[in-house]
Protein backbone atom coordinates (compact mmCIF):
# COMPACT_ATOMS: atom_id res chain seq x y z
CA UNK A 1 0.00 0.00 0.00
CA UNK A 2 1.31 3.45 -0.87
CA UNK A 3 0.76 6.77 0.80
CA UNK A 4 0.21 9.55 -1.74
CA UNK A 5 1.81 12.16 0.50
CA UNK A 6 4.93 10.16 1.28
CA UNK A 7 8.09 10.64 -0.73
CA UNK A 8 8.75 6.90 -0.79
CA UNK A 9 6.21 4.19 -1.34
CA UNK A 10 5.41 1.81 1.49
CA UNK A 11 6.45 -1.24 -0.52
CA UNK A 12 9.50 -2.92 0.94
CA UNK A 13 11.25 -5.38 -1.34
CA UNK A 14 11.34 -8.70 0.60
CA UNK A 15 14.60 -9.83 -1.04
CA UNK A 16 16.62 -6.66 -0.40
CA UNK A 17 14.61 -5.03 2.43
CA UNK A 18 14.68 -1.75 0.48
CA UNK A 19 11.88 0.83 0.32
CA UNK A 20 11.17 1.58 -3.33
CA UNK A 21 10.34 5.14 -4.44
CA UNK A 22 7.41 6.03 -6.64
CA UNK A 23 8.18 5.58 -10.34
CA UNK A 24 9.01 8.68 -12.38
CA UNK A 25 6.06 10.38 -14.01
CA UNK A 26 5.67 10.11 -17.76
CA UNK A 27 4.29 12.81 -19.96
CA UNK A 28 3.47 12.45 -23.61
CA UNK A 29 1.38 13.50 -26.54
CA UNK A 30 0.05 11.89 -29.68
CA UNK A 31 0.34 12.88 -33.32
CA UNK A 32 -2.29 11.40 -35.62
CA UNK A 33 -2.52 11.58 -39.38
CA UNK A 34 -3.44 9.17 -42.20
CA UNK A 35 -0.02 9.99 -43.68
CA UNK A 36 1.58 8.25 -40.70
CA UNK A 37 -0.26 4.98 -41.36
CA UNK A 38 2.69 2.75 -42.20
CA UNK A 39 1.54 -0.52 -43.70
CA UNK A 40 4.59 -1.33 -45.82
CA UNK A 41 7.91 0.08 -46.83
CA UNK A 42 10.26 2.45 -45.13
CA UNK A 43 9.45 6.08 -44.39
CA UNK A 44 11.55 8.90 -43.03
CA UNK A 45 9.50 10.96 -40.60
CA UNK A 46 10.75 14.28 -39.24
CA UNK A 47 8.96 15.95 -36.36
CA UNK A 48 9.80 19.52 -35.37
CA UNK A 49 8.54 21.01 -32.13
CA UNK A 50 8.73 24.78 -31.99
CA UNK A 51 8.80 26.44 -28.60
CA UNK A 52 8.73 30.04 -27.50
CA UNK A 53 10.86 31.20 -24.60
CA UNK A 54 8.68 32.92 -22.00
CA UNK A 55 10.63 35.29 -19.72
CA UNK A 56 7.71 35.44 -17.27
CA UNK A 57 8.04 31.69 -16.58
CA UNK A 58 11.82 31.44 -16.89
CA UNK A 59 12.66 34.68 -15.11
CA UNK A 60 15.83 33.32 -13.52
CA UNK A 61 17.40 32.52 -16.90
CA UNK A 62 19.41 35.39 -18.37
CA UNK A 63 19.97 34.04 -21.85
CA UNK A 64 17.23 32.28 -23.80
CA UNK A 65 19.70 31.11 -26.47
CA UNK A 66 21.90 29.44 -23.86
CA UNK A 67 18.83 27.90 -22.21
CA UNK A 68 17.61 26.53 -25.56
CA UNK A 69 21.05 25.10 -26.35
CA UNK A 70 21.10 23.36 -22.95
CA UNK A 71 17.64 21.84 -23.55
CA UNK A 72 18.64 20.62 -27.02
CA UNK A 73 21.84 19.17 -25.55
CA UNK A 74 19.90 17.20 -22.91
CA UNK A 75 17.35 15.98 -25.48
CA UNK A 76 20.16 14.57 -27.62
CA UNK A 77 21.93 12.77 -24.77
CA UNK A 78 21.58 9.10 -23.95
CA UNK A 79 21.10 7.99 -20.34
CA UNK A 80 21.10 4.66 -18.54
CA UNK A 81 18.84 4.02 -15.54
CA UNK A 82 20.51 1.96 -12.81
CA UNK A 83 18.42 0.62 -9.94
CA UNK A 84 18.54 -2.16 -7.38
CA UNK A 85 16.13 -4.41 -9.32
CA UNK A 86 18.22 -4.17 -12.50
CA UNK A 87 21.41 -4.87 -10.55
CA UNK A 88 19.83 -8.01 -9.01
CA UNK A 89 18.76 -9.18 -12.47
CA UNK A 90 22.26 -8.54 -13.82
CA UNK A 91 23.77 -10.55 -10.94
CA UNK A 92 21.40 -13.46 -11.65
CA UNK A 93 22.46 -13.31 -15.32
CA UNK A 94 26.15 -13.64 -14.42
CA UNK A 95 27.89 -10.25 -14.42
CA UNK A 96 31.37 -10.19 -12.92
CA UNK A 97 31.84 -9.62 -9.17
CA UNK A 98 33.90 -6.53 -10.02
CA UNK A 99 31.02 -4.95 -11.97
CA UNK A 100 28.54 -6.02 -9.29
CA UNK A 101 30.53 -4.03 -6.70
CA UNK A 102 30.81 -1.03 -9.01
CA UNK A 103 27.06 -0.99 -9.74
CA UNK A 104 26.17 -1.31 -6.06
CA UNK A 105 28.57 1.51 -5.13
CA UNK A 106 26.77 3.83 -7.56
CA UNK A 107 23.70 3.57 -5.34
CA UNK A 108 25.55 4.74 -2.22
CA UNK A 109 25.81 8.45 -1.56
CA UNK A 110 28.20 9.86 0.99
CA UNK A 111 26.62 12.37 3.34
CA UNK A 112 29.23 14.89 4.45
CA UNK A 113 27.13 16.08 7.39
CA UNK A 114 29.41 14.96 10.22
CA UNK A 115 27.69 17.02 12.96
CA UNK A 116 24.93 14.45 13.41
CA UNK A 117 26.95 11.33 12.76
CA UNK A 118 28.47 8.90 15.18
CA UNK A 119 32.19 9.51 15.79
CA UNK A 120 32.23 12.24 13.15
CA UNK A 121 32.38 9.70 10.36
CA UNK A 122 30.56 10.13 7.08
CA UNK A 123 27.09 8.67 6.68
CA UNK A 124 26.21 6.49 3.73
CA UNK A 125 22.79 6.89 2.20
CA UNK A 126 21.52 3.97 0.15
CA UNK A 127 19.47 5.15 -2.80
CA UNK A 128 17.23 3.02 -5.00
CA UNK A 129 18.15 4.35 -8.42
CA UNK A 130 20.37 6.69 -10.36
CA UNK A 131 20.53 7.84 -13.96
CA UNK A 132 23.97 7.68 -15.59
CA UNK A 133 25.12 9.61 -18.64
CA UNK A 134 26.28 7.64 -21.66
CA UNK A 135 29.89 8.47 -20.79
CA UNK A 136 29.53 7.39 -17.13
CA UNK A 137 27.87 4.12 -18.14
CA UNK A 138 30.46 3.20 -20.77
CA UNK A 139 33.32 4.03 -18.40
CA UNK A 140 31.82 1.69 -15.83
CA UNK A 141 31.78 -1.48 -17.94
CA UNK A 142 35.01 -2.94 -19.30
CA UNK A 143 34.34 -6.65 -19.90
CA UNK A 144 32.79 -7.74 -23.21
CA UNK A 145 30.86 -10.42 -21.33
CA UNK A 146 29.40 -7.82 -18.93
CA UNK A 147 28.52 -5.53 -21.84
CA UNK A 148 26.66 -8.38 -23.53
CA UNK A 149 24.76 -9.36 -20.37
CA UNK A 150 23.77 -5.77 -19.55
CA UNK A 151 22.64 -5.00 -23.11
CA UNK A 152 19.52 -7.09 -22.45
CA UNK A 153 18.92 -5.64 -18.98
CA UNK A 154 19.87 -1.96 -18.88
CA UNK A 155 18.42 -0.18 -21.89
CA UNK A 156 19.48 3.30 -23.02
CA UNK A 157 16.87 6.02 -22.69
CA UNK A 158 16.52 9.59 -23.85
CA UNK A 159 14.67 12.49 -22.30
CA UNK A 160 12.33 12.46 -25.30
CA UNK A 161 11.32 9.12 -26.81
CA UNK A 162 9.33 8.31 -29.91
CA UNK A 163 7.13 5.25 -30.38
CA UNK A 164 4.49 4.35 -32.97
CA UNK A 165 1.27 2.57 -32.24
CA UNK A 166 1.49 -0.86 -33.83
CA UNK A 167 -1.18 -3.50 -34.29
CA UNK A 168 -0.22 -5.33 -31.07
CA UNK A 169 2.32 -3.11 -29.28
CA UNK A 170 4.26 0.14 -29.40
CA UNK A 171 6.92 0.18 -32.11
CA UNK A 172 10.11 2.02 -31.27
CA UNK A 173 12.18 3.13 -34.26
CA UNK A 174 15.80 2.05 -34.41
CA UNK A 175 17.58 5.20 -33.31
CA UNK A 176 21.04 4.08 -32.24
CA UNK A 177 22.43 6.17 -29.37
Amino acid sequence: MANVRAYNSKYIDPENQFVKPYPHARLGFVLASPVLLLNEGIRKISIAIKCTFNNEICDNVDNSVEFTENVVNVLNQVFYPINRDLIQLAIKNGISKHLEQKLKSILIQENADTKNSLCYSSNEEFIYEKILSDHEYKELIQSKNDIEILSDIIKPIKAFNIAFSGEKEWIKPNMSP
